[in-house]
C-alpha cells in the first residue's frame, strides 16, 4: 500500500514537470529575424508589448515591399496597403507620447485590431488576382 502510494505521487510530480513545462513554451512561430538588428531584438521600449507592434508593423512594411515587387500587388494596392500601415503607426506614436511611451490595453488591443485587419486585406489582395471590391 505504501508503495503503491509512493508510485502514484512521483508519477503525479512527473507529470506535473511534463505538463509545466509545456505550458511554459511559446505558442505560434517564433518572432521574425529583424535584418538590421539580428536574432532575437526586441525593438524600441520596455516589454514585450512595446516590440510585439512595432514588430507587427516591421513585418506588414515588409509584406507590402515584396507584394510590390513580385507583382502580387499592384501600385493601388500597395499605396493603400501603405497609406493604411502608416496611419497605424501615427497611431503608435500618438498614444505613446500620450503615455510616456507605453500603450494603454485598450490602444494596444485596437492598434492589433487595426494590424490584424490589414494583415487580412494583404493576405486576400495577393492571393486573389481579379480586381478589388474595394
Amino acid at each position: 500500500m505504501k508503495k503503491a502510494s509512493l508510485l502514484l505521487l512521483a508519477a503525479i510530480a512527473a507529470t506535473s514537470a511534463v505538463v509545466g513545462a509545456a505550458g511554459a513554451q511559446p505558442y505560434g512561430p517564433p518572432p521574425p529575424y529583424h535584418e538590421n538588428r539580428g536574432p532575437g531584438f526586441h525593438g524600441p521600449g520596455p516589454g514585450p508589448q512595446a516590440w510585439d507592434i512595432d514588430r507587427r508593423i516591421d513585418w506588414l512594411q515588409r509584406r507590402i515591399e515584396h507584394g510590390r515587387a513580385d507583382g502580387s500587388l499592384d501600385r493601388r494596392e500597395a499605396m493603400r496597403a501603405q497609406r493604411a500601415l502608416d496611419s497605424i503607426r501615427a497611431e503608435v506614436r500618438r498614444a505613446r507620447y500620450r503615455h510616456d511611451g507605453q500603450l494603454e490595453g485598450y490602444e494596444r488591443e485596437r492598434l492589433q485590431g487595426r494590424l490584424d485587419e490589414l494583415n487580412g486585406r494583404l493576405h486576400w489582395m495577393r492571393q486573389n488576382d481579379e480586381r478589388r471590391p474595394w
